[in-house]
């Protein structure tokens, strides 16, 4: 990646702006993340709580993607970005309020913020990074989804240390106070900016244009490879974030403060690997999709196998650095290779892929009860590598029956 392309993508005020939007809605992210896990440990001192929110997350993930994959030509990203963020930032500050007198009232506000995050995460993907890319010229703007790729990377650096502080010297009223004001801040900077690609490619037969969108989906192999594999990462490595903080104190009894710098390790690793792959752009991004998919999953191995600190911190690097440059060959084959007509209503299908995630999380909600959470880990993360095996061999023969 030049650094003259680099320079020249912040000349363009809508990608700056819809950038900082997501980079909050990003911290704010990974920040709920860890102090949703940290406080449902406090209630239940086990993983099936947490597991419950981020199985609550991406279930809404992939009930959003099903939606804007038929209505996302049809309606405004702007308009719709702005009601999500909005819609969490008044949740937080209502259940602020309410936080710390009930147990059931606490779990039920902590749900809600985790569907209306699961709902923004699809938004995100459907129509924030679409905006991002179409506000820049052609040239710039895989240049431009890598930048924001890489900082969402760094932001699991800046969310967990900020959840980390605010457990440590704030109460729950202010964790939630915190959150919404991130959300306030995105929503503030969304209003400016118009979906201009809104309609343009709009037909109204819409049977016609989801055929059109399996079609391209099921014949381009590098989308089809990315749609495949996404549930493999969504089900068996993404609810391992939630894990980190609890095989933290699990393992090794460390308080919420050591926690959240520890656990920003992780996003330390994602923002190199990120780096990495934005500097070096490999010319096979589906190859290397499918080896840092395969190398996550090894880091979540290793991580919650660990017996020792250092052992458990390079397992969780292996996992952030592979997690970036997968993540980023993930969003860049979409755009690349979709046809632009198309672009929200893959990506609205690549949500509904990362919402299978919800699955793996009610996976652990069941597994947690009867075993410990780093033997859950490991069986994430063997399941995983044993689904990419397999995948790997059916399209190696097929390739072969076909020459």
């Amino acid at each position: 990646m030049g650094c003259h392309l680099i320079r020249d993508i912040w000349y363009f005020r809508t990608f700056r702006d819809l950038f900082i939007a997501g980079l909050l809605t990003s911290i704010a992210r990974w920040f709920e993340v860890l102090a949703f896990s940290l406080i449902a440990w406090k209630y239940t001192e086990d993983a099936s709580l947490a597991a419950l929110f981020v199985t609550c997350r991406l279930l809404f993930v992939g009930v959003a993607g099903i939606i804007f994959f038929f209505v996302g030509p049809l309606v405004s990203g702007q308009v719709i970005m702005i009601i999500s963020t909005g819609s969490i930032f008044i949740t937080c500050m209502f259940f602020s309020f309410l936080i710390g007198q009930d147990f059931s009232t606490d779990v039920s506000g902590l749900i809600l913020i985790s569907c209306l995050s699961g709902i923004l995460w699809s938004v995100d993907f459907s129509f924030r990074r679409r905006m991002l890319g179409d506000g820049l010229p052609e040239r710039l703007a895989p240049t431009g989804i890598s930048i924001d790729v890489l900082s969402t990377h760094a932001t699991r650096v800046i969310g967990p240390v900020i959840g980390g502080l605010t457990l440590a010297y704030l109460s729950n009223q202010y964790t939630l106070l915190t959150l919404g004001f991130l959300y306030f801040l995105s929503t503030c900077l969304l209003f400016a900016h118009k979906d201009r690609k809104n309609g343009q490619f709009v037909d109204r037969n819409m049977a016609y244009t989801v055929q059109k969108v399996l079609k391209v989906s099921f014949k381009n192999k590098h989308i089809f490879t990315v749609l495949t594999l996404t549930p493999v990462f969504n089900i068996f490595g993404l609810p391992f974030v939630a894990l980190i903080g609890i095989l933290l104190v699990e393992n090794f009894g460390i308080g919420s403060l050591g926690i959240g710098f520890l656990t920003s390790i992780e996003g330390i690793g994602a923002f190199i690997g990120g780096i990495f792959i934005a500097a070096f752009s490999p010319d096979n991004k589906t190859f290397w999709f499918k080896l840092m998919l395969a190398l996550l999953l090894v880091g979540v191995i290793v991580s919650a196998g660990a017996q020792t600190l250092v052992l458990f911190i390079f397992g969780i690097v292996t996992f952030g650095v592979s997690t970036a440059a997968y993540s980023a060959m993930q969003s860049t084959i979409i755009y690349q290779e979709a046809p632009e007509e198309l672009r929200s209503s893959i990506f609205s299908l690549l949500t509904l892929a990362i919402g299978t995630g919800a699955i793996g999380s009610a996976n652990i909600q069941l597994m947690s009860k009867n075993i410990s959470t780093s033997q859950v880990a490991i069986i994430m993360g063997c399941e995983g590598l044993l689904l990419i095996t397999i995948f790997v061999s059916i399209m190696f023969f097929s390739q072969r029956s076909r020459s």
